[in-house]
């Protein structure tokens, strides 16, 4: 099975399956990384939802090594 994939909103091909990506469910840390940081996901998908396999769930891809900085400013805003 090829795991490079062509996909979404970039039409790139990228392993899904890499630890090079996020996968984001958090509508509010999405809309953070987008506004405040202004990175675009590579991706958005519908995925079974894990906790409850009857459902699905939206998923934003993002590349992780573009989301440092983001991820840890997203962290550290609940703490201030």
């Amino acid at each position: 099975m090829d795991e490079y994939i062509k996909r979404g909103i970039s039409g790139k091909k990228y392993d899904y399956f890499s630890k090079d990506y996020v996968r984001i469910l958090n509508l509010q840390q999405i809309d953070f990384y987008i506004n405040e940081f202004n990175i675009v996901p590579i991706d958005v998908i519908i995925s079974d939802d894990r906790k409850n396999p009857d459902k699905k769930v939206v998923l934003f891809v993002f590349k992780k090594d573009e989301t440092y900085e983001a991820y840890d400013a997203w962290v550290k805003r609940g703490q201030e």
